[in-house]
């Protein structure tokens, strides 16, 4: 196996930089345990997604993009093992193929299984739980190269699902699935104030729901999605043209025009929410639906907003 010496690293949005002294991608898990076992530092890094450099390592950088095979498909009990390195994107073409689907994801794929279950990686949807939920059980690779397994119910499952890779490296995955769905997106704009009256309306009246408001805009982009059997009926190329060259070439050069003279941010917003005005309404897989096309390269936080329902109990 190679090692990368001074091994040069940006993250996806360009804010984090370093250089590692060690850098290696293991293609077994006896590479990954002689790897964790040879070295006293040791820290993995995924896609790249984070904003944190919290990965940061002044020993051995490791990646798991080549330990990344399914290991085996259980298609009448609804359940995949994988290798920790996986991204979404392949988990979720493999599973269709044989009919079933992750039960809920975020909105990017680029993620390995590894990294969104240990960040706690979400989707949306009041009756639906996060990408950890949906696993059933997880191998860790210590310090010292022993390996545990850590079932679902376990008191230390709980406490080391979402480790942050502090804790060890996951190595395999076990995930309970469902069968493949299809969902009803319907988007559209309305006036911010209505939007936060009727938020709970949303919230529980469809599946996932989600909204996106560009300050300075009145109006705010909302996103309703239902499961559903009905058949697909989005069309390939409204895709291509509105995700891949619309979504993305264009809202990149708008956002970076802002970032030349900022007062010019405000029509800008109120350009791109106003775009948003004929509605949307499509049927489409339910993994390809819950991807977003790439934003332009941003920094974010999240924040959880409890509502007078949540509050009551």
């Amino acid at each position: 196996m190679e090692l990368n010496r001074q091994f040069r690293f940006k993250n996806w949005a360009g804010n984090v930089k370093h250089i590692f002294p060690i850098f290696a991608q293991p293609k077994s898990e006896e590479e990954l345990i002689l790897l964790i076992q040879k070295h006293d530092k040791v820290r993995v890094v995924g896609s790249g997604h984070s904003w944190s450099d919290y990965f940061a390592t002044q020993e051995l950088m490791l990646n798991l993009d080549k330990y990344s095979r399914v290991l085996s498909i259980d298609s009448n009990g609804k359940t995949i093992t994988v290798q920790s390195g996986i991204k979404l994107w392949e988990l979720n073409s493999i599973l269709d193929k044989e009919g079933l689907a992750l039960i809920n994801l975020g909105s990017i794929n680029k993620q390995s299984i590894a990294g969104a279950v240990s960040t706690g990686t979400h989707g949306s949807g009041i009756n639906f739980s996060c990408i950890v939920d949906q696993v059933l059980s997880f191998s860790l690779i210590k310090a010292s190269g022993a390996k545990i397994i850590l079932n679902k119910g376990e008191e230390q499952f709980n406490a080391a699902i979402i480790g942050l890779g502090t804790l060890g490296i996951i190595s395999e995955v076990t995930l309970q699935v469902t069968e493949a769905f299809n969902l009803h997106e319907c988007t559209f704009t309305e006036n911010f104030e209505k939007v936060i009256e009727k938020l709970d309306e949303y919230v529980y009246g469809c599946d996932h729901f989600k909204l996106w408001w560009l300050p300075s805009s009145d109006d705010v982009v909302v996103y309703t999605y239902k499961r559903t059997n009905e058949p697909v009926n989005d069309s390939r190329f409204r895709q291509i043209l509105n995700d891949k060259i619309i979504s993305v070439l264009g809202y990149r050069l708008l956002v970076k025009i802002g970032n030349l003279h900022h007062p010019w941010r405000t029509p800008i917003n109120k350009f791109l929410t106003k775009n948003f005005d004929k509605p949307l309404d499509r049927i489409e897989k339910g993994y390809k639906v819950f991807n977003v096309p790439e934003p332009p390269k941003h920094r974010e936080t999240e924040w959880h907003l409890i509502s007078k329902m949540q509050r009551s109990y």
